[in-house]
């Protein structure tokens, strides 16, 4: 997935100090009052500062060449330093802290050690913690951004095209999204107004083969103040209805946990009042709305909306279908379709009316007839029969074994949205992400490949015997999640890492715990080959 990034610029404030020349600090240094670090461009500085009271000081970051006493970024806001005598060092597990009188004041939490880190300032006034020996160096182990403070920089967010087979803008703050525009639909973005006629302001948007191209003129007038909706408040079937600032289900659609609707917690996402076959579905308008997410889409620009619908109704993956250009005179032209959960639908109530209508497929007791003239597009969404087990089937099939079942909401939170920063390996099965759950236990999180052609039943056959080899040398599964097409794995966290970081040619699978003590992952390996596989490369679960 490709990502053409433009700097988007957000007001901020600014300080002056006199500096040093540095702008990183590695395990053999520190930053003590009167010296700073400074941006190798000498754009931003972090260091020590008070606001005319020697008793309260702060380690911060400001503009180094303007005058204004104003900070950007401050670590201790709520723990002021009451002397002079405090230092900053990056410690031997890689993290930044802060102390004072041999009392830790304020410190990082990177999810994960570095062979050789190092802090550096950046010239976005970021703080950042890295690995020189990475090949990326822009893996930041943990860095500023993440915890700001009352003050957003350039280069804290992002905006561009994501380049789908529908593309559409997001804003981006970091690796993570943050706010979805929409894709463009002949007249304007989905999720903003459209674009007027104007003699002075050109506006022009081109995607074909050879080129996705935003031409702009000269900027007239500035829009109305509107809600940005953060990506994962707006989840699968769900509207959010910007003019009440509430969501709520399409018709059909009941919450899937109504107290929590009601308490504005959003997440839980809606559930079908009733199965659909794939076989007897209907269609029933909804009001225009910002198309769903376009990241599992497919785009014929050969058909018309007509053959979109029959095309539709064949495919029982098939969720959703829509124009991808309702500028042409009479239905539209092309054809987009939707797979899976439908994610991020907003309802915009303007007060311009256009043709096309928003509709989705529901059973036919549910379907109301008629013709919806709204702005937007016609949009055809339709639910197939639920093919996955229900929770209660899943509980059923691990109640011989102590095996918690997680909710994908509850191993969401812990790992921050399964946030880059918190990924801390990779292997054929998936990606392993660090979290900490409500109560402060921190865990590691495996993702199932899903290249790995398991089903659930076959999932739960392979945890069923991990579960039950409990030692005090083996990494603990404390259970497991399964949603949709999504099957983890939850493992008590091995703070120290692997063994092979502190002892050379050791292998990765020997992890160690907060005391050094060992624990084996990946045991039982034999257990799961076929009987043409040759070696230990699998994407199937064969332990921990």
């Amino acid at each position: 997935m490709s990502f053409i990034l433009y700097t988007l610029f957000v007001s901020s404030v600014v300080f002056s100090i006199a500096a040093d020349n540095t702008s990183s600090i590695s395990q053999s240094q520190s930053l003590s009052f009167g010296k700073t670090m400074v941006s190798p461009r000498g754009i931003f500085e972090l260091g020590f500062f008070n606001l005319g009271l020697p008793n309260k000081s702060y380690l911060g970051i400001w503009f180094k060449n303007n005058p204004s006493q104003n900070v950007v970024w401050v670590a201790n806001g709520g723990n002021p330093i009451n002397d002079s005598s405090a230092i900053l060092r990056l410690n031997s597990s890689g993290n930044l802290v802060l102390t004072h009188n041999n009392t830790v004041v304020w410190s990082t939490n990177c999810p994960k050690e570095a062979h050789n880190p190092v802090a550096e300032l950046l010239d976005f006034g970021n703080l950042v913690i890295r690995d020189e020996n990475a090949a990326n160096q822009e893996a930041y182990l943990w860095q500023s951004f993440d915890y700001p403070s009352d003050t957003m920089l350039p280069g804290d967010f992002t905006w561009g095209i994501i380049l789908h087979p529908y593309p559409e803008i997001y804003i981006m703050k970091g690796t993570k999204k943050y706010h979805r525009v929409g894709p463009w639909n002949g007249l304007c973005f989905s999720g903003g107004r459209p674009k007027t006629n104007n003699p002075i302001y050109h506006y022009e948007f081109v995607s074909n083969k050879e080129e996705i191209l935003e031409n702009h003129g000269c900027f007239i007038q500035q829009g109305p103040k509107t809600t940005v909706t953060i990506m994962g408040f707006v989840e699968a079937m769900r509207i959010a209805a910007l003019l009440h600032h509430q969501c709520e289900c399409l018709k059909g659609f009941k919450p899937k946990s109504p107290e929590k609707l009601n308490s504005m917690d959003w997440f839980q996402g809606c559930v079908l009042k009733h199965p659909l076959s794939c076989k007897y579905d209907g269609f029933a308008p909804v009001d225009g709305l910002k198309v769903p997410d376009t990241k599992r889409t497919y785009v014929d620009e050969t058909i018309d909306l007509e053959q979109c619908r029959r095309r539709c109704l064949k495919d029982c993956s098939c969720m959703a279908y829509t124009n991808t250009n309702i500028s042409e005179t009479g239905t539209g032209s092309a054809c987009v379709i939707w797979f899976g959960d439908l994610f991020d639908l907003t309802s915009y109530y303007f007060q311009f009316r256009k043709r096309a209508a928003s509709i989705y497929k529901v059973a036919w007791s549910e379907v109301v007839t008629g013709v919806v003239v709204v702005l937007g597009v016609v949009v055809m969404v339709k639910k197939n029969m639920d093919k996955s087990k229900t929770k209660e089937s899943i509980e059923r099939q691990l109640k011989d074994v102590d095996v918690p079942l997680f909710d994908l909401l509850t191993i969401a939170t812990a790992t921050n949205n399964f946030l880059l920063n918190n990924k801390i390996g990779q292997g054929g099965f998936g990606p392993v992400y660090k979290g900490k759950l409500v109560g402060g236990q921190e865990i590691a999180v495996k993702g199932l490949s899903s290249r790995s052609g398991q089903g659930i039943t076959e999932f739960i056959t392979e945890v069923k015997p991990i579960a039950k080899l409990q030692h005090r040398n083996l990494v603990k599964l404390l259970g497991c999640c399964i949603k949709g097409h999504e099957k983890l794995l939850v493992y008590e966290y091995m703070v120290n890492g692997s063994l092979d970081f502190f002892i050379f040619d050791f292998g990765s699978n020997i992890l160690l715990d907060e005391k050094l003590n060992k624990k084996i992952s990946d045991f039982g390996m034999t257990r799961a080959f076929g009987g043409d596989q040759t070696q230990g490369n699998t994407n199937r679960v064969v332990g921990t």
